[in-house]
């Protein structure tokens, strides 16, 4: 994996972009497991627990944002 992983098992993180009609922009949750992309050392994948219960697997990493990151873009 590449050394531009964000993140890890037990990060918190938002939403950034989701086409699920359950999950909005801005919903928080935890990383549960990160997986390699074997097609791009760019990005990989990664299983969110949100905080409404909903899992999230296998997600695109540019699907979320470091909540610390996000909540500092939005002030």
């Amino acid at each position: 994996m590449s050394n531009k992983i964000k993140f890890k098992p037990g990060a918190r993180v938002v939403v950034w972009i989701s086409q699920r009609d359950d999950v909005r922009e801005g919903d928080a949750g935890t990383v549960i497991r990160v997986s390699p992309n074997y097609r791009s050392s760019e990005t990989y994948y990664v299983d969110v627990i949100l905080d409404t219960g909903i899992r999230m697997g296998n997600y695109h990493s540019g699907t979320f944002k470091l909540e610390e990151d996000w909540h500092r873009a939005k002030r």
